[in-house]
């Protein structure tokens, strides 16, 4: 019977280390998913696609066409997004044609995608633009609480198979511990990630690299100061409290 528990609680052990890795990555994707996340993310590896040369033409043109107007804001209809776009014509250089394209065009290009609707799992099967758009953030949030649920599940099962307070502490403790040791990891990640990149987009690569481990990274410091308090107080419990009622007997 003591084998057979055994088993029964590693399988369980097992299943809440996993539980949480499933948890980790999900709210990932509904972190980044979030609009006010996935914007800058958008518009950065856009304007990566822009060359200096393009740069160059397009804030020749907005100088052309402010010229022309004699005026210091400009409205102009760009026909990729049908939308009039607004230019100060007492600001125009190449820094300032590239957030132009980042925040007026990409942005409301991105606002066309992130607004369509889709239904459930086919918002990542079917377009795949439909896996950044605002359906499939709420898709993520939903599956992230079910996610968090099962993982107080499996650690409310290990409570109850797991003998003594030390025991049951030790139990918690030790796989969000270990879930959490990536934390140390994620700073030679980030070096390999970017390495493996083309130049050419290394820097761009590499900011949402930034963007993804950060976030990550703080979600493993959390694992880490949790497991440490629990089996820290495991042992407190077990050299303490545990073994001074064991000599009472």
């Amino acid at each position: 019977m003591g084998i057979l528990m055994g088993i029964v609680r590693w399988i369980a052990r097992t299943l809440f280390v996993l539980s949480i890795a499933v948890l980790l990555i999900i709210s990932t994707g509904a972190h980044f998913s979030d609009k006010n996340n996935l914007t800058p993310i958008v518009q950065d590896v856009a304007a990566s696609q822009i060359s200096d040369a393009q740069l160059t033409e397009m804030s020749n043109g907005l100088k052309s066409a402010c010229q022309k107007s004699g005026k210091d804001t400009l409205t102009q209809f760009v026909p990729d997004i049908n939308k009039t776009i607004s230019i100060s014509c007492t600001n125009l250089s190449k820094e300032y044609a590239k957030e132009v394209f980042k925040e007026q065009v990409v942005g409301e290009m991105l606002n066309e995608v992130y607004y369509q609707k889709c239904e459930g799992i086919n918002c990542f099967l079917t377009n795949p633009l439909n896996a950044i758009s605002e359906s499939a953030n709420k898709l993520l949030q939903n599956i992230e609480i079910i996610a968090f649920v099962i993982v107080l599940i499996l650690a409310g099962l290990l409570i109850l198979m797991t003998p003594g307070i030390s025991g049951k502490l030790f139990a918690i403790g030790q796989p969000v511990f270990f879930t959490g040791i990536p934390y140390f990891l994620t700073g030679s990640i980030k070096l390999q990630v970017i390495s493996s990149m083309p130049a050419e987009s290394a820097a761009v690569g590499g900011k949402i690299a930034d963007l993804i481990l950060n976030y990550l990274s703080g979600l493993f410091l959390i694992l880490l100061i949790i497991g440490v308090v629990l089996v820290a107080a495991g042992l407190i419990v077990k050299f303490t409290i545990e073994r001074k009622g064991g000599k009472k007997k």
